[in-house]
């Protein structure tokens, strides 16, 4: 609230323009997901947290082709959380952090595969090195 001689009170509320952010979900090894149908991008969830505060902002969900849309603050600070995986994926722990300029932008999420498929059928798990 501002005040001015001779004009009593008055307020003034400022709002920045959103921005708009196109999450992207991609795969970590495109070689053994891309056209394969036992990997799937649709369903994958994330939360959208601000960094200053850890507020959540946002929950959003993949489309087929493993795009989602939001409005974000400009020129903020933010990280995503998945909160569940799509189809033939691992769920990414911890947090990807990113952050928005003045204009429209993307962000990947990218994701390892739970298990590699071969094209003959046969199923073998990737260890960690020890």
């Amino acid at each position: 609230t501002f005040t001015q001689a001779g004009a009593g009170f008055f307020k003034v509320n400022w709002q920045l323009n959103k921005v708009n952010v196109t999450f992207s979900k991609i795969s970590a090894d495109a070689k053994v997901t891309n056209g394969n149908s036992e990997y799937s991008y649709a369903g994958a969830e994330f939360d959208i947290y601000r960094t200053r505060d850890n507020a959540l902002v946002a929950h959003i969900t993949m489309d087929d082709n493993g795009h989602a849309n939001y409005q974000l603050d400009p020129n903020e600070n933010y990280y995503a959380v998945e909160t569940k995986a799509p189809q033939g994926f691992q769920k990414h722990e911890g947090r990807i952090e990113f952050s928005t300029g003045n204009s429209a932008g993307e962000q990947q999420l990218k994701d390892d595969p739970e298990n590699y498929r071969c094209q003959e059928g046969f199923r073998y798990e990737r260890k960690s090195p020890d």
